[in-house]
């Protein structure tokens, strides 16, 4: 109910003012963890399924709010409360570069120059340990201007991460394959054995079917769409 009075107030959506800020900022206070986390039903692979789509719904939602209550702040000229937005934001996706990109500016703006550097090589750290990537030539070259001591324009502070995409840049220039699986808002750590096994065994030209077994609630269905998005081709 918050988020949608905190957007539909009687201006456009582009504009802000003090009481849909306000009403923003109640509304992602109230968030405090993932929806039902901690909890599952043994073998029932549709509430595991009904649960993470509804986690993944309310997740959007709150990088949206989140998104929104930044370019607010920046709007009536507070970066420094945008800060904790931006950080929030970036937490929820940690592969997301854009995100990085943005906390980095809002750090050189309100004059943290060491933080803005020190997100870019955190950027750096997480792009390689987890996709084996290096940042793009968009946040190097940020990176670049704020060890100058180059001002970061407005056109840096106002871009807005997008939606979600820990795998975005892990298509590494080319274009994605065309497929309905359902995007994805949180980064996916670990698991790398569980991977290697999935992928070589679907690798088989002998494997006509795969069946992932386990316990309710171990991250079967998470497993099973982080093979398929990096298999699409």
């Amino acid at each position: 109910r918050l988020i949608q009075a905190g957007n539909s107030h009687g201006h456009a959506t582009e504009e802000f003012c003090p009481q849909c800020l306000a009403e923003l900022e109640e509304a992602v206070a109230l968030y405090r963890g993932d929806f039902l986390e901690g909890f599952t039903l043994r073998d029932s692979v549709a509430f595991d399924d009904w649960q993470f789509f509804e986690a993944e719904t309310l997740r959007q939602e709150l990088a949206a709010a989140l998104d929104r209550l930044v370019r607010g702040h920046l709007a009536l000229g507070s970066p420094q409360a945008a800060l904790p937005h931006a950080r929030r934001r970036l937490a929820l996706d940690p592969l997301h570069e854009p995100a990085h990109r943005q906390l980095m500016a809002l750090y050189a703006q309100i004059g943290q120059r060491s933080a803005a550097l020190r997100q870019y090589r955190e950027c750096a750290r997480i792009l390689d340990e987890e996709l084996g990537l290096t940042p793009d030539a968009e946040t190097v070259a940020l990176y670049e201007q704020i060890r100058a001591g180059v001002p970061v324009g407005e056109a840096m502070l106002w871009s807005m991460p997008g939606p979600p995409g820990p795998l975005a840049r892990a298509r590494t220039g080319a274009q994605a394959a065309a497929h309905n699986l359902p995007a994805q808002t949180t980064p996916f750590i670990g698991r790398r054995q569980e991977m290697a096994e999935v992928r070589a065994r679907l690798e088989d030209p002998g494997c006509r079917l795969l069946t992932l077994l386990g316990p309710g609630g171990v991250g079967k269905t998470r497993l099973a769409l982080r093979a398929a998005e990096e298999l699409a081709q």
